[in-house]
């Protein structure tokens, strides 16, 4: 086969020499021979680029077919061979022989040297053969629409990868192949196109999602998702995918896309520039597309047909808009300069338009000249944006100012006050140096307005580096006891929170840590206006983020001059060369004079003025060597380890005094010999000295205390943990996953505190050293029956404020486990056998819906601490359980569903409860007075230090205080 090829190649070259000479002969019908066979001769180098390509394809790489597509392939060829004698007659028609480029692909691949000896060596039709995939050059447009078409149709071809340049055409005959396949549904029942703007697997399922009418959760993990796409669109009998911008190789089955398979129906077209990508995907033919000088031929005509209709109306109209703007901004210049926009910025503009306005009048002289295919389009888009963004002269506002050097903190405070009583100021903006006292300073005012019916609702929301806005609208959400859709998207969301935020007369809405902007229309926020009387205050380190939120008034906080100094002659100038390194920052002020207050050590003054002496980089640096300061004279370790435990819950977390103290018990930071109480005790004392450090910041809202940590202490904490491996912290970043592989394996203490999780289906693999994993305020609904089974070494678990059903049976094989946290999981009903965790210290049920406790109480032999309070649905307590506790010290069942039972399993409990020996704390809901007193006294004799008691006069006195709450 190959040699008969090569012998017709021959005689075809013969007679294309032949021709060649007839032209350019001296006969007397030269010309109408030129016009009879100049034709053929470019036929022939069609022909001969045909062999080339045959020879090219013998040497490639293989791909498989069967023998009876070679058969086929096979007969074709001898068709095209019969013609040869057709040439050699000047018989030969090129577009009867060829009607379409298609032949190249159909035809074409099937040529292989061994093509005749595999054909006659095996006897099945469906033998495999190694054949040589295509990569077909495409010169021109109509071959390439003739090939995209061509390969719809035939059904060996199942994926066509495209690729070349940018500008090369390719997405453009897609699109025209495209559209005429969608005026019909014959060859395909439905047509996806998916352009992959990113390599995000999760926005490829949605998009494709989208086209096909499935609803895909959006909280699902990709291997959940890619299962519901894989069964719809094998629903679907004839399907065509189009992938246009492919910049990375794609998994089909990743994604949920079933592979095509010959004969079908189903299509997938890659476009792409790179070939690698092509091959990757396994294309059964890879066409590449010239994008050289037909390709600029092609942008030069567009630019000038642009040019030709622009130039008349378009260029001259953009022209006089751009001098208009011009004139205004040469006004401005003569007015005083009272906002915050400097004179040289418009200066700058005004000379930026004059460079466009020159470079437009030059467009008459380069109409045809090469820079068009550059900068002809780019420059009417850039003119129609500059004309939209540019700032009038009647947008700059007198009222638009900057307050700066105040002279103290109770004129700042005055200023801020006076800005929110203006009807006039809308949005407010401070903004200064970390650590100057931004946020304190507003936490008064909010505190002050907070006891004023100034706002019918005060709203503060501490936002985080990685500004989410789905968070954000969550934070708003909760601050108005609104129920907000979790799994809407976030227009949708914001729709709800306009219409409710709309219903107040006056609401005030304080960002504090604003790093970016915020675009108050997708959060859902009303523009502030006088009519409505609504505020906003912005908190941040940037101006620029005060100049982009279009603020009213912007105010800057600058250090303050310190107060007096020691007057120890031997002190005080270090003490005056230490206060001066504090540079006026408040944070810093306060630290460091916590941290050596009532120091008289000449000696710890001078090592503390050469520690501040040392050479520093930048401000942010110089902020967190006096928070390290601070740090280290603390001078205890479980103090110190208490202040980085802090760093696990979310930036601007308010804690409540003793829900932190019982954190630090869990984890054993707190070392103190004796029962509960003695541990609890110290705990408030750590408490109390990490505020006279001014570590943490003590907040009232209400009746209730809070606790706070500074977002400067915790990145310094933070900073301090990744010193040491092992720290995997990820608090209140809305994450909507759980964490991948990598990232679980090396953890020791992992919190994933107020996030978006939904879900964890995923089994982490290898962790062998975590010891603590707190995954409180998530909205986990579902636990993989495995997930724990390879925790053998986690000691703390926290699940609190979930909305967790049944918690997995591999909970059961946490052996090490010392505490397990479910606060007011509301749903749970099921926890498996905790009867192996022997060693199991701490358990907190609280505000769950048992009906009853779980198997193998009995066995928690080291349980010190059992939390039933609020258990309302709780009926029974098995005989025997709390009889078996017996290191049991503290035992919560206040508000329980104990006043629901009977009185013969009332008096059992509490006759049980007088052998627990250790019982240091109880907490009781009765009805009526009967054996409890008996109880209580007899504990009292014991070891019981504090107990409280809600008496109720009957059952529905109980009932009626329950459903109040």
């Amino acid at each position: 086969m190959d040699n008969l090829i090569r012998s017709k190649y021959q005689e075809l070259c013969f007679i294309q020499t032949d021709i060649r000479r007839i032209l350019v002969s001296p006969h007397e019908n030269r010309r109408i021979l030129q016009n009879e066979l100049g034709g053929w001769v470019c036929h022939v180098n069609d022909i001969k680029v045909i062999v080339n390509d045959i020879q090219t394809i013998l040497t490639s790489e293989f791909e498989c077919f069967s023998k009876e597509e070679v058969t086929n392939c096979v007969r074709c060829i001898s068709e095209v061979i019969e013609y040869w004698p057709m040439v050699q007659q000047r018989e030969f028609n090129y577009v009867e022989c060829f009607p379409s480029p298609f032949f190249y692909i159909h035809h074409m691949i099937c040529f292989s040297k061994k093509v005749d000896k595999l054909l006659q060596t095996t006897p099945f039709t469906n033998e495999i053969f190694v054949i040589p995939q295509l990569i077909f050059h495409i010169h021109h447009r109509s071959q390439l629409l003739d090939i995209i078409w061509e390969s719809m149709i035939d059904p060996n071809l199942v994926i066509v990868g495209i690729y070349g340049y940018s500008g090369a055409g390719k997405t453009t005959a897609m699109r025209e192949i495209h559209d005429q396949l969608a005026q019909s549904n014959i060859i395909f029942d439905t047509i996806l196109w998916v352009t992959l703007q990113s390599s995000s697997l999760h926005k490829v399922q949605s998009d494709i999602a989208l086209q096909i009418n499935l609803d895909l959760p959006k909280y699902e993990d990709v291997e959940y998702r890619a299962a519901r796409i894989n069964e719809r669109l094998n629903e679907i009998k004839k399907f065509l995918i189009i992938f246009d911008s492919m910049c990375n190789e794609l998994s089909l089955e990743e994604v949920g896309i079933p592979r095509p398979k010959r004969k079908d129906g189903c299509k997938i077209i890659l476009i792409t520039r790179y070939f690698s990508i092509c091959k990757y995907m396994k294309s059964d033919i890879i066409v590449q597309v010239d994008s050289g000088e037909t390709a600029l031929r092609s942008v030069l005509i567009r630019a000038r047909e642009m040019m030709f209709k622009i130039t008349q109306d378009g260029w001259f109209c953009n022209l006089d808009a751009i001098k208009v703007v011009i004139n205004e901004i040469e006004t401005l210049l003569k007015l005083e300069n009272t906002g915050c926009f400097s004179k040289v910025d418009v200066i700058h503009c005004v000379g930026e338009f004059q460079a466009f306005v020159s470079e437009i009048e030059c467009v008459h002289s380069i109409r045809y000249h090469p820079f068009l295919m550059q900068h002809a389009i780019w420059l009417s888009q850039k003119v129609d944006q500059l004309l939209q963004t540019t700032l009038h002269a009647n947008e700059f506002s007198v009222d638009f100012k900057c307050i700066s050097n105040f002279q103290d903190r109770s004129q700042l405070l005055e200023t801020i006050w006076r800005c929110l009583m203006d009807p006039k100021i809308g949005i407010n903006s401070i903004y200064g140096y970390a650590g100057v006292g931004k946020t304190t300073a507003m936490r008064k005012i909010c505190d002050q307005l907070a006891r004023s019916d100034i706002f019918d609702k005060i709203f503060w929301l501490t936002l985080s580096k990685d500004l989410s806005l789905h968070k954000l609208q969550s934070d708003i959400a909760i601050q108005m006891s609104m129920d907000l859709p979790m799994y809407k998207d976030v227009q949708f969301r914001a729709k709800l929170i306009y219409e409710r935020l709309k219903k107040f007369t006056k609401f005030l809405l304080i960002f504090d840590n604003v790093w970016q902007h915020i675009s108050l229309k997708e959060v859902g926020v009303p523009q502030p206006e006088p009519e409505n009387g609504c505020k906003i205050v912005l908190v941040t380190r940037s101006l620029k983020i005060c100049k982009c939120m279009n603020s009213d008034i912007i105010m800057k906080f600058e250090p303050f001059k310190a107060g007096n100094v020691v007057h120890i002659p031997e002190i005080q100038p270090f003490a005056k060369q230490v206060v001066k390194h504090c540079r006026g920052l408040p944070i810093g002020l306060v630290l460091v004079g916590h941290a050596l207050r009532n120091v008289s050590s000449v000696e710890v003054w001078r090592e503390t003025f050469e520690y501040f002496t040392r050479e520093i980089d930048a401000v942010e640096d110089y902020v967190f060597k006096l928070l390290r300061f601070s740090y280290n004279r603390l001078n205890n370790d479980m103090v110190q380890n208490c202040f980085l435990y802090c760093a696990f819950f979310p930036a601007g977390y308010l804690f409540k005094p003793e829900e932190l103290v019982r954190y630090w018990m869990a984890e054993a930071l707190i070392h103190k010999a004796g029962d509960i109480v003695a541990e609890i005790d110290e705990g408030f004392r750590v408490l109390r000295k990490l505020q006279d450090a001014n570590m943490l910041q003590m907040f009232t809202e209400g009746s209730e205390e809070f606790l706070k940590m500074h977002d400067l202490l915790r990145d310094l904490a933070i900073t301090i943990m990744e010193m040491t491996p092992g720290f995997f912290i990820k608090a209140g970043i809305a994450l909507w996953l759980q964490p991948s592989h990598k990232e679980w394996a090396n953890a020791r203490k992992i919190t994933l505190m107020s996030n978006a999780i939904p879900r964890l289906n995923v089994v982490p693999k290898n962790c062998p050293q975590i010891s603590t994993l707190l995954l409180s305020n998530n909205p986990i609904s579902y636990i993989i029956s495995s997930f724990f089974c390879q925790m053998d070494t986690l000691k703390f678990l926290d699940l609190s404020y979930s909305l967790i059903i049944e918690l997995p049976s591999s909970l059961s094989e946490l052996t090490q486990l010392h505490a397990l946290f479910l606060h007011y999981c509301t749903r749970l009903k099921n926890i498996p056998s905790l009867g192996k965790m022997k060693k199991l210290q701490s358990l907190c049920l609280c505000g769950t819906a048992i009906t009853k406790l779980p198997q193998g109480m009995e066995g928690l032999v080291s349980l010190r601490s059992l939390d039933l309070s609020e258990t309302i649905k709780l009926e029974a307590i098995q005989v025997g359980v709390l009889l078996s506790l017996s290191c049991l010290e503290e035992l919560r069942l206040q508000g329980s569903g104990l006043c629901k039972m009977d009185s013969p399993m009332i008096t059992n409990y509490l006759m049980e409860m007088r052998s627990l020996k250790c019982l240091s704390i109880l907490t009781l809901s009765v009805v009526g007075y009967g054996d409890h007193l008996d109880t209580i006294m007899s504990l009292q004799e014991q070891n019981l230090k504090i107990y409280s008691v809600n008496v109720y006069g009957s059952i529905e006195d109980y009932i009626e205080d329950v459903q109040t709450t």
